[in-house]
């Protein structure tokens, strides 16, 4: 069973859907571009994100959520723990487990050997040192597949950005600068490659129209799979760090 509690009048726009004892905080926007509502799971702040059409009403938004209230608590429910990045934490590369152990006395580099990250310097600085490796890990991933993808298509070799958002896991301007999330790195290789191949096919079509599909579905031999994984698990990958 769920209901819903609005926020004080004057203040964000935002409600508290109950589910079965659990509060869930709700929090809407409005977008110029969105067709539809849509809802989604904020990993990193364990609420929901609600996106209303600029003409839709904040009531009709919050009856959406409502609806969803226990598919929401599914989600929030199916998420890893939060997990900073510290000695003997377990985080996801590449699709498989990496512990992270802290040496002081090694170095100057971090080793990586065996699903273990060895990692020097003192404690204070550590996890802004993993998070640093895996940024540079995920920038040379990316500019490869990218370089790789876009010689394909008789392009040359791309600009390209890595940035930490929330919702979107790639993108291409219409200048032809591609920008990534760094924690595609943490997700399977088929996964990274994709988001690759779908912002390489906007190079040559910026829309979504049938010649954009085409040139995906030659450049991403497993795009249903690594689709259906970003729906399953994406989310999961805001959890850490």
């Amino acid at each position: 069973m769920s209901r819903a509690r609005a926020a004080a009048p004057g203040g964000p726009q935002e409600c508290i859907l109950e589910v079965d004892g659990r509060a869930i905080l709700v929090r809407a926007r409005r977008h110029r571009r969105a067709r539809r509502i849509t809802l989604r799971v904020d990993a990193r702040e364990d609420c929901a994100v609600l996106t209303l059409p600029a003409r839709t009403s904040l009531e009709s938004g919050f009856g959406f959520a409502r609806e969803k209230a226990g598919w929401l608590a599914r989600r929030l429910a199916a998420l890893p723990p939060l997990t900073p990045f510290d000695d003997d934490a377990v985080i996801p590369f590449r699709g498989a487990p990496l512990l992270i152990r802290h040496f002081p006395l090694a170095g100057p580099h971090p080793v990586l050997t065996g699903g273990i990250l060895h990692m020097p310097g003192d404690a204070a600085g550590l996890a802004a040192r993993v998070g640093d490796w895996l940024r540079g890990e995920a920038l040379e991933a990316l500019t490869r597949a990218a370089t790789q993808m876009a010689a394909s298509i008789g392009r040359p070799p791309p600009p390209i950005g890595i940035r930490d958002p929330r919702a979107r896991w790639g993108s291409c301007s219409a200048k032809g600068r591609l920008s990534f999330s760094w924690r595609l790195i943490m997700a399977p290789p088929m996964v990274l490659d994709y988001v690759v191949a779908h912002e390489v096919a906007h190079l040559l079509h910026l829309d979504h129209g049938a010649g954009f599909k085409a040139q995906l579905a030659r450049l991403a031999a497993r795009e249903g799979e690594a689709r259906d994984w970003l729906a399953r698990e994406g989310s999961g990958l805001h959890r850490y760090g």
